[in-house]
């Protein structure tokens, strides 16, 4: 595909929901997906699966998961990666991160949850994945490449999360 740079965005934001074009379309044209999502209505993921956002970041269900209650936060402003990333922002994703670490065991029974962070790359925006690992499963670094599948919904423990998360954030 020719770069996308020269297309105005709207076109873009038909073509992904088309299903023509995906995020790693945008990256290979130098475009940020996340930031692209952002200005563009949740366009590309997290729409309907947002657990908690603010004016730094944003908490939603990774919607092709490597394990149930997968989530992903990332950084509202564009940050390659921590070390670009304001002080008081990064204390603040952590801080939540590691609560949302002791929810996801609580709420899915995780007897694990992986934390990872890979931001490398030209269009590069700092986010941080959880992954669950449950009694049943390998420990170790399987687990980040555990082959990804359709995001399916719970409601019950969503509602949970939802909750807990609103009594622990608001």
């Amino acid at each position: 595909m020719k770069t996308l740079k020269n297309y105005p965005e709207k076109e873009i934001v038909r073509l992904i929901q088309e299903h023509w074009i995906d995020e790693d379309d945008l990256v290979e044209s130098g475009i940020c997906p996340v930031c692209f999502n952002q200005e563009h209505n949740n366009v590309l993921y997290g729409k309907d699966m947002i657990l908690y956002e603010d004016d730094d970041f944003v908490c939603f269900f990774e919607d092709e998961p490597r394990a149930e209650g997968h989530v992903v936060i990332y950084s509202r402003k564009h940050y390659s990666d921590l070390s670009d990333m304001d002080f008081s922002v990064g204390q603040k994703i952590f801080s939540f991160t590691q609560k949302m670490i002791s929810l996801l065991k609580e709420v899915y029974h995780a007897e694990s949850v992986y934390l990872c962070s890979i931001n490398d790359g030209e269009v590069s925006h700092f986010q941080l994945q959880l992954i669950p690992r449950y009694h049943n499963e390998k420990t170790g670094t399987y687990n980040f490449i555990k082959h990804r599948r359709p995001y399916v919904e719970d409601s019950e423990k969503e509602k949970k999360l939802h909750i807990l998360l609103s009594r622990d954030f608001s």
